[in-house]
């Protein structure tokens, strides 16, 4: 809700940085995947080979856009398969079009209730609310997402037959000077040595998508699903590093945090804050707290590793399992 207020409100801070677009959809795609597996759903992508390698735009918040839809079509398809296209034009010298479509085989929306659909709260029928749950929040924060990037998103769909997102972004293309090398497969290997990590984090589907990468990572992880829950674990166990999320329900992850750096207990835990919020006074607020660092979600693989190599090079002799 913090989101959508602070987009609706022309408060919402995007950033500006070079990123290989078709890496980023690669990244949620393969978060997903498990999920997609689960139930027996064919979960795709293509991106045009054609396209530039690097455009210029804040990847969080168009992962953000990207996972809200995915997580949709995830949670309204049943049989069949979910496909995401990228495609794009150029419009002049250093800017391009991009296209993106997330197509699903899902129950689809009746035309009647497609006008409201990116309205908050809205979600079609109150037997969908009450069959598949939600907050009816995520397509209202697509769209001022898309709105904030100089771009929009639009809905075809039937009843029964699925429905296709699309989304059309205008991005700036970065120099070759700023090209980034693509990730190196070797980042998915196994470090020499294991952490034992706490995720506090009240979705499901967060918990399950962070411990599947930690575990392709090579490390550990405990679930609990709100602040009290960490603190509790954390006094019982001695982890390297807890990943928090900033809002949870009962005691959230800086009201944990604090409670968690006011004990004598040692040694004490790397903290790293999980939220949606990018705002740079909700990131002065975390480390206030006693964080050492914060992530936005939907977490950035390569960040989430750069943090974990720090606080194994910062702790390589606590809550580890040496191979």
């Amino acid at each position: 809700m913090l989101d959508l207020s602070r987009a609706e409100a022309n408060r919402l801070e995007l950033a500006a940085e070079p990123f290989h677009l078709g890496h980023a959809v690669a990244d949620v795609v393969r978060l997903l995947q498990p999920k997609a597996i689960a139930k027996d759903l064919r979960l795709s992508h293509w991106v045009d080979p054609r396209l530039p390698e690097q455009a210029i735009g804040d990847v969080t918040r168009f992962q953000q856009i990207l996972m809200n839809l995915l997580g949709n079509a995830l949670k309204f398809t049943e049989t069949g398969e979910i496909t995401v296209r990228v495609e794009g034009d150029r419009r002049s010298d250093d800017l391009w079009e991009f296209r993106i479509a997330v197509q699903d085989t899902g129950i689809g929306i009746d035309r009647d209730r497609q006008a409201g659909l990116f309205e908050p709260f809205y979600q079609g029928d109150s037997s969908i609310t009450r069959r598949f749950g939600g907050s009816g929040l995520g397509l209202a924060i697509c769209k001022r997402l898309c709105e904030k990037m100089q771009g929009s998103i639009t809905v075809e769909s039937e009843e029964g037959k699925g429905s296709t997102f699309r989304i059309r972004l205008q991005l700036p293309i970065a120099p070759p000077a700023t090209t980034v090398s693509p990730p190196n497969v070797s980042t998915w290997q196994a470090p020499a040595s294991s952490l034992r990590i706490l995720v506090a984090e009240d979705n499901l589907t967060n918990q399950r998508l962070i411990s599947l990468v930690l575990k392709r990572l090579g490390h550990t992880a405990d679930l609990v699903s709100d602040g009290e829950g960490a603190v509790l674990a954390w006094q019982q166990q001695s982890y390297g590093l807890i990943l928090m999320d900033v809002r949870m329900p009962n005691v959230d992850g800086l009201t944990a945090t604090r409670q968690i750096r006011q004990q004598s207990q040692w040694p004490q835990p790397w903290i790293v804050g999980l939220s949606g919020d990018a705002l740079t006074e909700t990131r002065e607020a975390a480390l206030a707290a006693g964080m050492n660092d914060y992530l936005i979600k939907p977490l950035d693989i390569r960040k989430l590793e750069a943090v974990l190599q720090q606080v194994a090079m910062d702790s390589p002799q606590r809550s580890t399992v040496q191979r």
